[in-house]
Parts: structure tokens; C-alpha cells; sequence
């Protein structure tokens, strides 16, 4: 275990820390500067502060931070005004101990008042005879297609059954449910997402507060993957820093890495020679051509690694 890691600790410890906020023993210094938000270059500032994020579920504000490594999943969450904290720890690497903290809250805080500042005219939805909001099927149409949240990081918005859903590495395929004719949300998520038109009216981006915080995902241009010839990226390819190989292949008409340790990896096509694993470690992968268009490598990239190089053996 390297870098962030190795912070080892059992419920009733974390608990401790949590309360800690509340009269600090430990680190008086630091707790106040841990919910100072940090402030990017261009002036922006983060959800994130020194060490734990800041946000709002549900109208309350929020302190959080989550945890893993190997087989381990942690999550504490807390909610400074109500003095109410949850920790969630697991040793079990599918499981989402975020999604349990805040099932929990919704338990023990449902009854809490939010004082939320009535909207302007100009905001309100218009009123609908039903309790989800009906939009026209060629405009949800428009509405569908991918989004990239980081270079290489795509989100799907596909339709079925006139619902939308939003599909991403980091989250299941989920409905985003209508408030105003551009606005959704997404429950699963916590967030909300705006989509961002032209002058012309044409589809650009969405606008997604999640968080406590604002993204713009900009809209890829359409490309339709059944186009492209899989079998060329087919092959063994070899890391020299991690001296693995995985071996690509095809199956069933999807392109698959695998790896005798890990298992296997399936690939979707996102962009040209760009795919999104749906494995957290296999995020982004990017094939590398040579001046011959032939595949030499690609790069594989997460929220915690950039362009691993894998090189093409033989």
C-alpha cells in the first residue's frame, strides 16, 4: 500500500474522529482549516476542502470523505448543524458504503426542516396534469448521447420507454427524472443535471450540480461504434511499470481485456480508439497508432492515474 493509503481504523475509532469536529482535542490546529474549500487557478472554488468534502444532500449541509483500497470500502459523512454523523465501513469491494451512509441519514434526519428560499416566478415549472413531467419524444432524443465528464471519462444518456437514463463508469444506468423540460435528476446520484443548448437550439452539454458542485460536461459528436472493426485492437499488450500484460480480445462482438488476476474487463467504445472500461482501474483507454496507422500501445487513465502506457507485443 503507497501514497493516500494505509489509514487504518474500526468504527468506534472513526466515531471518536467524527465527534472530534464537534469539541476538537486532536488537531485543533487543522480542523478549522479542513472546511476552508480550495480556490482553482482561474478562481473557482471546489466542493473540496483540506482533507474532506463539502456539500448539500437533501437541503442539509454536509462534510464527507470515503475510502478504499484493495477489498475495503469506507465512508463517513457529516452533518455539522444537526450534529449527526454516519461511518460506514466494509470488506467487501463491490459494495457502495456512500449509498449506505446516506440510506441511514434519510432514516434518522427525514423529519429535519429545511429552510429552502421560495423560487421566482421565472424559475417555477409550469404545472402538468401528471406527477411526472411529459417531454416531446424527439426532444428527449435530442437529449441522448455522450458526455464527457474528464478526458475520457463519458457518461450515456440513452432512451427507453420515454425515460431517460444516464449511464457512467462510476454509476449504473439510472433514470433521470424530469423537474422542467431541461432539467433533471438523478436520485441515485444526489445530483442535478441542466442541458445547455445553442443558439440554434442544438444540444451542447449539460450543466450537473452534484455535491456542492457545478461541472460542464460537454456533448461528443455522434459516432456510431458498430462501425469500427474491433478485431485490430486484438492482441497482448505489456506494461513495463507494472510488468503485467493483459491480452485484448473479442467476444461476442465486445472487446475484452483480460488478465489471469483480475478478470475481465469489458470495453465500451466511446469515441474512435478510445473505450471506458467498467472496471474503476481500467477507466479510459486510449490505442495509440503509429505513422503507419498501425496500433502500437495504449494508455490506460482514472481518477488516480494518468496514461499508464501498455506497449503492443509482436
Amino acid at each position: 500500500m503507497v501514497g493516500a493509503t494505509s489509514l487504518f481504523t474500526t468504527v468506534e475509532d472513526l466515531s471518536l474522529w467524527a465527534m472530534n469536529f464537534e469539541n476538537p482535542v486532536v488537531g485543533k490546529d487543522v480542523i478549522g482549516k479542513m472546511n476552508i474549500k480550495a480556490i482553482l487557478n482561474k478562481g473557482d472554488t471546489i466542493g473540496y476542502a483540506m482533507g474532506q468534502g463539502s456539500g448539500v444532500y437533501k437541503g442539509l449541509k454536509f462534510n464527507a470523505h470515503d475510502g478504499a483500497d484493495a477489498g475495503y470500502r469506507t465512508s463517513l459523512f457529516r452533518f455539522p448543524d444537526q450534529k449527526f454523523s454516519v461511518n460506514v465501513l466494509s470488506n467487501f469491494a463491490s459494495f457502495n458504503p456512500s449509498r449506505m451512509a446516506t440510506s441511514i441519514v434519510d432514516i434518522y434526519l427525514k423529519n429535519q426542516e429545511v429552510t429552502v428560499a421560495p423560487k421566482k416566478e421565472s424559475e417555477k415549472s409550469a404545472p402538468t396534469e401528471n406527477s411526472i413531467l411529459k417531454i416531446d419524444h424527439d426532444t428527449l432524443v435530442s437529449y441522448c448521447g455522450k458526455y464527457e465528464l474528464e478526458p475520457g471519462n463519458v457518461a450515456i444518456v440513452s432512451l427507453e420507454n420515454e425515460i431517460l437514463y444516464a449511464e457512467s463508469p462510476g454509476l449504473p444506468k439510472t433514470p433521470m427524472t424530469p423537474v422542467t423540460s431541461t432539467t433533471f435528476e438523478v436520485s441515485a446520484a444526489s445530483a442535478k443535471a441542466t442541458i445547455i443548448k445553442d443558439g440554434s437550439g442544438k444540444v451542447r452539454g449539460m450543466k450537473v450540480f452534484m455535491g456542492g458542485e457545478e461541472h460542464i460536461i460537454m456533448k461528443l459528436p455522434d459516432f456510431d461504434p458498430a462501425n469500427a472493426n474491433l478485431s485490430e485492437y486484438a492482441g497482448d499488450y505489456y506494461s513495463p511499470e507494472l510488468s503485467t500484460t493483459y491480452t485484448m480480445v473479442v467476444e461476442s462482438g465486445k472487446l475484452i481485456a483480460k488478465q489471469f488476476r483480475t478478470g475481465d474487463v469489458r470495453l465500451k467504445l466511446v469515441k474512435p480508439d478510445q473505450f471506458s472500461g467498467d472496471q474503476w482501474y481500467f477507466g479510459t483507454i486510449e490505442f495509440l497508432r503509429d505513422n503507419n496507422n498501425s496500433i502500437t500501445g495504449y494508455k490506460v487513465s482514472t481518477g488516480r492515474v494518468r496514461n499508464l502506457k501498455f506497449d503492443k507485443k509482436g
